[in-house]
């Protein structure tokens, strides 16, 4: 469900922005992730409804994400087991016992069969209930009234700590305990009645503060402007009490100059903006105005800059890095020859925007950023290596922004040791090379992997490495010796999830994968072949299992590649698959023997697919680093 289309495209649409968590193996949950049962048992017998609950006080767009997650999560059960499993939706109050004892003995008594929850974790509720893969991730929050503004200040948390302070917030929720514990000396008062009584004690000026989530709080605020103006809401992490302030904090985003690229900082932008982050107080540098149409309060820069518009992107094009028969070797080598080539371009441009670009000069004095260090927070495209070692010698704050994780330096964190970048065969595989080709096979492929790419590795990397340095030194950086400044200072987000990644080493701590961006959808309509179509539709009736391969404008498979994997899976032997295939290569390139080309009711070959269309049929989906079903 966390990557599933309907459900990501839906929260967005209610404007809820989640960043998705990951599983894990968690205290008392028997360190053990769910799998599917091999059996479902229904616990009312096959014919009964299933009882789908959330909390009758659910406010705001909550409801409707509520009932989504509910239906795509019967969707897949049902898919799943090949049922069509009836349910209903029941709303429950919560006011007696509380919110998280109310929603756990429904499920318990069997009155719920499943409870649809935002929960929060905490050390009571951990031992209660298996926690181990949320959908969504948000941030807790308070709500400042207009009661007492010019008498009582409250900037960070312990202002909230005062005896002349009220705090109003769901009785008997996770923020109530937290406001006993952490602000004993204020006064707390318990709706059990739901956060709807709490927003009216806001707009009455009966509390100061209400404790809620973040999202919620926002939204409200956004909403109740002029019923409450002097109101404003603050996300905080409990975890020190640091209280974030939109209003203290520049964005400044740096992405690479790529359209795919800049559509992912554009919908981080968006998530930012549904987080409370005023849009004002975010600019993307960019040298295309088109990637923010959907953002008209946010400041696109054009040109990014003149010195920027110089850097030489032919080095990449001159080899077909993104190709699948390319060695990864020559594809590091390009990445390197790229960063090291552009590298005095990339510093300069920076010192060009930031000290000599009218415009962004303007946008920081509009917004008193004179401490640069404090209030000016950089979110840096992976791709801009040199931006880290910029941002870091001039001791600003900043965030490293990918689609996905790509392993460069972390300090006291063996990342590399398992399986290097080089490598292309994991130990699962070279074990079963070993199974299958016998012990010289396995040595050999070993000694290949871990020796001689070794040594190939470090004749291509050492003196570009050195040349880098003499570029750092003459731009006035540091020389580091290595290709890659360490990141483990920093938070690194990049938009996947455990098991789409192309790599399989493991990732250091501050690498937070948070699931997949999803377009704005365009309202130009797209065309799509009535034949395919047809195709499609017949193979809906038929329930035959649909493969669709797609690599997007850069990655693609060589014409041999192509070939053998459209093989492998049309002749796979334990399951019937037909394909639709998007390639640069036609049908008779790909197969000039006539006998060896398969039947068009199994294989569809297009240079061009509406990929949309398409991912409206169920489909196994085989793209570029990652395949996943439809």
């Amino acid at each position: 469900m966390l990557s599933d289309t309907e459900f990501v495209q839906g929260s967005n649409q209610y404007n809820f922005f989640f960043p998705v968590p990951t599983c894990a193996k968690l205290p008392y949950s028997g360190n053990v992730i769910p799998s599917w049962p091999n059996k479902l048992v229904l616990p009312r017998g096959e014919n009964s409804k299933l009882v789908l609950c959330y909390e009758v006080d659910a406010l705001l767009n909550w409801p409707l994400v509520h009932e989504l997650a509910g239906n795509v999560l019967m969707r897949i059960i049902n898919t799943h087991y090949k049922l069509s499993i009836p349910y209903q939706f029941n709303k429950v109050n919560t006011s007696k016992l509380g919110y998280f004892t109310t929603m756990k003995n429904l499920v318990d008594t069997g009155a719920c069969d499943i409870a649809i929850a935002s929960t929060n974790l905490d050390s009571n509720r951990l031992p209660q209930v298996h926690f181990n893969c949320p959908y969504g991730t948000s941030s807790p929050g308070y709500l400042r009234s207009a009661l007492d503004l010019s008498n009582i200040t409250i900037s960070k948390p312990e202002d909230i700590n005062n005896p002349n302070v009220t705090i109003v917030t769901y009785g008997g929720s996770f923020y109530a305990t937290y406001a006993k514990n952490n602000f004993p000396l204020a006064k707390l008062i318990g709706l059990t009645s739901g956060y709807t009584e709490c927003f009216t004690y806001i707009l009455e000026k009966k509390a100061h503060i209400m404790l809620g989530d973040a999202i919620d709080l926002q939204t409200w605020v956004k909403q109740r402007s002029s019923e409450c103006p002097g109101c404003e809401s603050k996300a905080y992490d409990m975890s020190n009490a640091k209280i974030y302030d939109d209003k203290e904090t520049v964005f400044v985003m740096i992405p690479f100059i790529d359209p795919s690229h800049m559509v992912d900082f554009t919908h981080l932008a968006r998530a930012m903006i549904g987080m409370g982050i005023k849009s004002e107080n975010i600019i993307i540098l960019s040298a295309d105005n088109k990637s923010h149409q959907q953002l008209p309060n946010v400041i696109p820069m054009k040109p990014y800059s003149p010195t920027l518009q110089k850097q030489d992107i032919s080095i990449t094009e001159s080899v077909q890095s993104f190709t699948s028969d390319v060695p990864i070797l020559s594809k590091l080598k390009v990445a390197f020859n790229y960063s090291i080539h552009n590298y005095p371009t990339f510093i300069s441009a920076l010192d060009e925007v930031f000290q000599n670009h009218e415009t962004l000069f303007q946008f920081m004095q509009e917004r008193n950023v004179q401490n640069r260090t404090k209030n000016l927070h950089l979110v840096i495209d992976i791709v801009f290596a040199a931006a880290y070692e910029w941002a870091h010698a001039r001791q600003l704050n900043f965030t490293v922004f990918s689609n996905v994780p790509q392993i460069f330096a972390f300090e006291d964190f063996g990342n590399l040791i398992p399986r290097m970048l080089y490598e292309t065969t994991s130990l699962e595989r070279a074990l079963r090379i070993l199974k299958r080709q016998g012990l010289m096979a396995f040595i050999w492929n070993r000694l290949n992997e871990k020796v001689f790419k070794f040594v190939e590795f470090l004749t291509m990397a050492i003196p570009m490495v050195q040349k880098l340095d003499q570029y750092r030194v003459t731009s006035g950086m540091k020389a580091l010796g290595v290709p890659f400044m360490d990141l483990s200072r920093y938070f690194v987000i990049s938009l996947t999830l455990p098991g789409y990644a192309y790599t399989n080493v493991p990732l250091p701590p501050n690498v937070k994968l948070v699931g997949f961006t999803t377009s704005v959808k365009s309202n130009a309509k797209q065309t799509h072949s009535e034949d395919l179509t047809e195709w499609l539709e017949q193979h809906k009736k038929t329930n035959r299992k649909i493969v669709y391969m797609a690599f997007g404008t850069k990655a693609s498979l060589s014409l041999e590649h192509a070939r053998n994997v459209i093989q492998n899976i049309l002749e796979f032997r334990n399951q019937s698959f037909d394909m639709v295939v998007s390639l640069k290569f036609s049908l008779q390139e790909l197969f000039p023997n006539p006998n060896a080309t398969y039947d068009s009711n199994r294989l569809i070959v297009r240079k061009w697919v509406n990929q949309e269309h398409v991912l409206k049929y169920a489909s196994l989906f085989i793209s570029w680093r990652c395949s996943f079903p439809f």
